[in-house]
């Protein structure tokens, strides 16, 4: 897996992607969907819900003052 971190930007924003090497149309850390044939390989290289989980939880909304 590749890690594209852009950071520091205005008000704090950041944009994470993911690159799966190898990876085919499921949720990487899931259950396969399907045949290998039609869908590919299912990465078990990371779990999607808590990679996910992460980004969100590190950019909570903060209370309006």
């Amino acid at each position: 897996m590749t890690t594209l971190t852009y950071a520091g930007c205005a008000s704090g924003t950041e944009v994470v992607g993911y690159a799966v090497k190898g990876g085919g149309h499921a949720w990487p850390g899931g259950e396969p969907i399907g045949t290998t044939e039609e869908m590919g390989m299912t990465s078990q290289q990371f779990d999607t819900g808590e990679l996910i989980w992460s980004f969100l939880d590190r950019h909570r909304p903060t209370a309006q003052q």
